[in-house]
């Protein structure tokens, strides 16, 4: 997101640092967003607030893991003047007008790729993460259909025996081009799971990966317990939604099968995610707040 910021705002625009070295910029700065995750900021983020409010530069906070670092982010909620969330179910756990819901997004020099030829896919189905109880359910109950096609499960630690687990971290770049060419991409969430938040809040909004793959020029299919990525993608058009692991199946060999039906849903994926779903329209967002919080 940083390197995208940099870009949609032109170099000289825009400083990324570390919270520790932000100091060195804040007189000169007319705002400073936090981005990511207050884990391992220490005390320096205090400072930082301390610093921004007495200059009156306005201080935000993009945070990108809740539900699951939901208690320090609550705790620390008053250091900033508008904090954005990359979960809907978080933002009425707040309780605060200055919390908004604001997702992840797609990089256009990263993610975005044209409809490859049918010579040059690597696989028929993909799926690039880590494994969650729901995702190894999903994974063992396909394993005979997938064991039939060009499969790749990747990610570290994966605890089932397969030819196609390939247990390997990719990089953000390797990960665009694998789901480039393959030719169904799978979306699988990690379901009811919950790491540290002490409310017991279950995460709604889809990670990255939807509008990632969103724009690789592929098609992917997302599972019954992800409802709210049909605020994103409209269902049967942009994305393949399956109701269960009977329909998963199907749809999973009838997008391999149909090349006419994969590059519709592909195309018309790409261009809702241009619209709507690329860092630009995240920061547009931003930069908005912003401006409102420095005319205050």
């Amino acid at each position: 997101m940083e390197v995208a910021a940099s870009r949609e705002l032109g170099e000289g625009s825009v400083d990324t640092l570390a919270v520790r070295e932000a100091f060195s910029v804040i007189d000169e700065a007319d705002g400073v967003l936090v981005f990511g995750t207050l884990a391992y900021s220490d005390g320096w983020l205090m400072k930082l607030s301390q610093a921004s409010k007495s200059r009156k530069v306005p201080i935000t906070y993009w945070s990108t893991d809740d539900p699951y670092e939901f208690d320090l982010n609550y705790r620390n909620q008053s250091l900033f003047d508008w904090i954005w969330t990359t979960d809907q179910a978080s933002v009425d756990f707040y309780d605060s007008p200055r919390v908004e819901h604001l997702p992840l997004a797609a990089d256009p020099e990263t993610h975005l790729r044209s409809f490859p030829s049918e010579a040059d896919y690597l696989y028929d189905v993909s799926f690039i993460g880590v494994e969650f109880p729901v995702r190894r359910e999903i994974i063992m109950n396909l394993a005979p259909t997938l064991r039939t096609l060009k499969t790749a499960i990747i990610g570290p630690d994966w605890s089932i025996t397969a030819g196609f687990i390939q247990r390997r971290r990719v990089t953000n770049l390797e990960a665009a081009v694998i789901s480039n060419l393959s030719r169904v991409v799978l979306s699988l969430g990690r379901g009811e799971y919950n790491f540290f938040n002490s409310s017991g809040m279950i995460s709604s909004t889809p990670g990255p990966r939807l509008f990632e793959v969103g724009a690789a020029g592929t098609v992917q299919i997302a599972t019954w317990y992800q409802p709210e990525a049909e605020e994103y993608y409209a269902v049967g058009e942009e994305i393949v939604f399956a109701e269960d692991m009977a329909d998963m199946r199907s749809k999973l060999l009838t997008c391999v099968a149909d090349q006419g039906l994969r590059r519709k849903t592909a195309e018309l994926a790409s261009r809702r995610t241009r619209r709507d779903h690329l860092y630009s329209s995240r920061l547009t967002r931003v930069l908005q707040r912003l401006e409102l919080l420095h005319k205050r």
